[in-house]
Protein backbone atom coordinates (compact mmCIF):
# COMPACT_ATOMS: atom_id res chain seq x y z
CA UNK A 1 0.00 0.00 0.00
CA UNK A 2 1.14 3.26 -0.99
CA UNK A 3 0.93 6.18 1.80
CA UNK A 4 1.57 9.30 1.16
CA UNK A 5 3.37 11.43 3.87
CA UNK A 6 2.51 15.07 3.83
CA UNK A 7 3.82 17.16 6.46
CA UNK A 8 1.11 19.72 7.48
CA UNK A 9 3.38 22.33 8.55
CA UNK A 10 3.88 26.26 7.32
CA UNK A 11 4.87 24.23 3.90
CA UNK A 12 0.99 23.99 3.65
CA UNK A 13 -0.20 27.09 3.95
CA UNK A 14 2.85 28.45 1.64
CA UNK A 15 1.40 26.07 -1.51
CA UNK A 16 -1.88 27.87 -0.34
CA UNK A 17 -0.70 31.31 -0.79
CA UNK A 18 0.78 30.87 -3.40
CA UNK A 19 -1.79 28.57 -5.41
CA UNK A 20 -4.02 31.56 -4.46
CA UNK A 21 -1.78 34.12 -5.55
CA UNK A 22 -1.30 32.60 -8.68
CA UNK A 23 -5.37 31.97 -9.71
CA UNK A 24 -7.68 34.45 -10.99
CA UNK A 25 -10.58 34.86 -8.89
CA UNK A 26 -13.70 34.75 -10.20
CA UNK A 27 -15.91 34.28 -7.32
CA UNK A 28 -17.04 35.97 -3.87
CA UNK A 29 -16.40 32.53 -2.32
CA UNK A 30 -12.75 32.82 -1.16
CA UNK A 31 -12.30 29.16 -1.10
CA UNK A 32 -13.13 28.83 -4.91
CA UNK A 33 -10.03 29.57 -7.74
CA UNK A 34 -9.64 29.32 -11.37
CA UNK A 35 -6.23 28.23 -12.05
CA UNK A 36 -6.30 29.11 -15.52
CA UNK A 37 -2.67 27.24 -16.26
CA UNK A 38 -3.86 23.83 -15.06
CA UNK A 39 -7.19 24.22 -16.78
CA UNK A 40 -9.34 23.50 -13.43
CA UNK A 41 -11.70 25.09 -11.06
CA UNK A 42 -10.10 24.31 -7.23
CA UNK A 43 -12.25 24.34 -4.13
CA UNK A 44 -10.97 24.32 -0.25
CA UNK A 45 -12.82 21.99 1.25
CA UNK A 46 -12.95 21.80 5.17
CA UNK A 47 -12.49 25.53 6.03
CA UNK A 48 -13.11 29.01 4.68
CA UNK A 49 -10.89 30.59 2.32
CA UNK A 50 -11.35 34.31 3.38
CA UNK A 51 -12.31 36.52 6.39
CA UNK A 52 -15.68 33.98 6.81
CA UNK A 53 -15.82 32.65 10.51
CA UNK A 54 -15.71 28.53 10.78
CA UNK A 55 -19.06 28.55 12.20
CA UNK A 56 -20.61 30.45 9.69
CA UNK A 57 -18.61 28.74 6.74
CA UNK A 58 -19.74 25.15 8.48
CA UNK A 59 -23.02 26.23 8.24
CA UNK A 60 -23.25 27.00 4.82
CA UNK A 61 -21.62 24.21 3.81
CA UNK A 62 -24.30 21.66 5.85
CA UNK A 63 -26.73 24.17 4.34
CA UNK A 64 -25.22 23.06 0.66
CA UNK A 65 -24.91 19.09 2.10
CA UNK A 66 -28.61 19.29 3.02
CA UNK A 67 -29.91 20.54 -0.08
CA UNK A 68 -28.09 18.13 -1.99
CA UNK A 69 -29.61 15.07 0.26
CA UNK A 70 -32.98 16.18 -0.28
CA UNK A 71 -32.69 16.34 -4.18
CA UNK A 72 -30.73 13.06 -5.10
CA UNK A 73 -30.56 11.33 -1.07
CA UNK A 74 -29.55 8.04 -3.14
CA UNK A 75 -26.52 9.57 -4.88
CA UNK A 76 -22.69 9.00 -3.85
CA UNK A 77 -20.60 11.50 -3.21
CA UNK A 78 -17.40 12.23 -1.25
CA UNK A 79 -17.12 14.51 1.61
CA UNK A 80 -15.08 15.36 4.15
CA UNK A 81 -15.97 14.34 7.83
CA UNK A 82 -13.91 16.56 10.56
CA UNK A 83 -14.42 15.82 13.99
CA UNK A 84 -14.27 18.44 16.95
CA UNK A 85 -11.21 15.96 19.06
CA UNK A 86 -8.93 13.69 18.23
CA UNK A 87 -10.03 9.90 17.84
CA UNK A 88 -8.14 6.92 17.75
CA UNK A 89 -7.89 4.43 15.11
CA UNK A 90 -10.37 2.18 16.98
CA UNK A 91 -13.00 4.84 17.14
CA UNK A 92 -12.42 5.91 13.65
CA UNK A 93 -12.66 2.01 12.14
CA UNK A 94 -16.22 1.62 14.53
CA UNK A 95 -17.45 5.29 13.22
CA UNK A 96 -16.94 3.43 9.53
CA UNK A 97 -18.23 0.25 10.00
CA UNK A 98 -21.45 1.35 12.29
CA UNK A 99 -22.33 4.28 9.21
CA UNK A 100 -21.17 2.00 6.09
CA UNK A 101 -19.16 4.37 4.28
CA UNK A 102 -16.36 4.16 2.39
CA UNK A 103 -12.92 5.54 3.72
CA UNK A 104 -10.73 6.45 0.84
CA UNK A 105 -7.81 8.82 3.19
CA UNK A 106 -7.45 9.91 6.89
CA UNK A 107 -5.65 12.51 8.56
CA UNK A 108 -3.12 11.62 11.44
CA UNK A 109 -1.65 14.23 13.85
CA UNK A 110 0.15 14.49 17.28
CA UNK A 111 -2.66 16.13 19.14
CA UNK A 112 -1.53 19.67 20.13
CA UNK A 113 2.05 19.56 17.85
CA UNK A 114 2.28 21.00 14.49
CA UNK A 115 2.30 18.53 11.46
CA UNK A 116 0.94 15.33 10.92
CA UNK A 117 0.03 13.32 7.35
CA UNK A 118 -2.74 11.94 5.28
CA UNK A 119 -3.00 7.95 4.52
CA UNK A 120 -4.52 6.71 1.77
CA UNK A 121 -6.90 4.22 2.73
CA UNK A 122 -7.27 0.78 0.57
CA UNK A 123 -10.37 -1.58 0.61
CA UNK A 124 -11.27 0.77 3.41
CA UNK A 125 -8.45 -1.39 5.96
CA UNK A 126 -7.83 1.87 8.09
CA UNK A 127 -5.29 -0.53 10.39
CA UNK A 128 -3.37 -1.72 7.64
CA UNK A 129 -3.05 2.08 6.20
CA UNK A 130 -3.13 3.95 9.67
CA UNK A 131 0.31 0.83 10.58
CA UNK A 132 1.87 1.68 7.12
CA UNK A 133 1.66 5.53 7.48
CA UNK A 134 3.13 5.08 11.54
CA UNK A 135 6.04 2.66 10.11
CA UNK A 136 6.90 5.07 7.36
CA UNK A 137 6.60 7.95 9.63
CA UNK A 138 8.89 6.51 12.43
CA UNK A 139 11.49 6.06 9.59
CA UNK A 140 10.71 9.83 8.49
CA UNK A 141 11.00 11.13 12.23
CA UNK A 142 14.45 8.67 12.62
CA UNK A 143 16.49 10.37 9.46
CA UNK A 144 15.29 14.33 10.39
CA UNK A 145 16.53 13.36 13.96
CA UNK A 146 19.74 12.30 12.90
CA UNK A 147 19.98 15.33 10.77
CA UNK A 148 18.47 17.99 13.80
CA UNK A 149 19.23 16.12 16.93
CA UNK A 150 18.08 19.55 18.78
CA UNK A 151 14.32 19.93 16.68
CA UNK A 152 11.93 19.63 19.05
CA UNK A 153 9.04 18.99 16.94
CA UNK A 154 10.59 16.21 15.23
CA UNK A 155 11.42 14.84 18.39
CA UNK A 156 8.47 14.82 20.17
CA UNK A 157 6.77 13.01 16.87
CA UNK A 158 9.25 10.25 17.05
CA UNK A 159 8.51 10.13 21.24
CA UNK A 160 4.68 10.25 19.96
CA UNK A 161 4.77 7.84 17.32
CA UNK A 162 6.76 5.13 19.34
CA UNK A 163 4.37 5.14 21.83
CA UNK A 164 1.08 5.23 20.02
CA UNK A 165 0.25 8.81 20.39
CA UNK A 166 -0.95 10.17 16.98
CA UNK A 167 -4.75 10.04 16.12
CA UNK A 168 -7.32 10.93 13.29
CA UNK A 169 -8.77 14.23 13.26
CA UNK A 170 -10.65 13.96 9.84
CA UNK A 171 -11.26 11.21 7.04
CA UNK A 172 -12.27 11.62 3.71
CA UNK A 173 -15.31 9.32 3.04
CA UNK A 174 -17.86 7.95 0.28
CA UNK A 175 -21.72 7.36 0.70
CA UNK A 176 -24.92 8.28 -0.75
CA UNK A 177 -26.02 11.72 0.22
CA UNK A 178 -28.68 10.71 2.64
CA UNK A 179 -26.27 8.83 4.56
CA UNK A 180 -23.59 11.73 4.53
CA UNK A 181 -26.46 14.39 6.20
CA UNK A 182 -26.70 11.67 8.76
CA UNK A 183 -23.48 12.11 9.63
CA UNK A 184 -24.16 15.07 10.65
CA UNK A 185 -25.16 14.49 14.26
CA UNK A 186 -23.00 11.48 15.02
CA UNK A 187 -20.84 11.63 17.93
CA UNK A 188 -18.00 14.11 18.14
CA UNK A 189 -18.61 14.88 13.83
CA UNK A 190 -18.20 18.90 13.41
CA UNK A 191 -18.76 18.80 9.79
CA UNK A 192 -18.90 17.20 7.30
CA UNK A 193 -18.03 18.92 4.06
CA UNK A 194 -19.46 17.43 0.79
CA UNK A 195 -17.42 17.75 -2.16
CA UNK A 196 -19.41 20.04 -4.19
CA UNK A 197 -19.87 23.81 -5.06
CA UNK A 198 -22.80 24.89 -7.50
CA UNK A 199 -20.28 28.29 -8.39
CA UNK A 200 -17.50 25.87 -9.21
CA UNK A 201 -19.39 23.44 -11.38
CA UNK A 202 -21.12 26.19 -13.21
CA UNK A 203 -17.74 27.58 -14.07
CA UNK A 204 -15.80 24.80 -14.76
CA UNK A 205 -18.68 23.67 -17.29
CA UNK A 206 -18.57 27.43 -19.07
CA UNK A 207 -15.19 26.79 -19.60
CA UNK A 208 -14.99 23.27 -20.40
CA UNK A 209 -12.59 22.82 -16.86
CA UNK A 210 -12.67 20.36 -13.87
CA UNK A 211 -13.72 20.52 -10.80
CA UNK A 212 -10.33 19.78 -8.27
CA UNK A 213 -11.79 19.51 -4.68
CA UNK A 214 -8.86 20.33 -2.04
CA UNK A 215 -9.26 18.68 1.54
CA UNK A 216 -7.92 21.39 4.10
CA UNK A 217 -9.11 20.16 7.44
CA UNK A 218 -9.00 22.10 10.64
CA UNK A 219 -7.45 20.85 13.45
CA UNK A 220 -9.36 20.05 16.65
CA UNK A 221 -8.19 22.84 19.41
Amino acid sequence: MKIKIAILLVALFTVIAYVTGAMALESKDQSLKIDNGEGEVKVFIGQPGGKESMDLYKNRRVDVLKNQSSAEGSKIMEALVVYDKYITLQEASAFADKNDISVKNMWIAEPGVQGGGIATVNNNDLSAAYSTWINEFLDYSEQKIAEDKDNAITKSHYKAVREGNFKIYALLVSAPLDLLEDLINESNVWLVDLHYHSDAEKLASQKGYQVKYIDVPEKPY
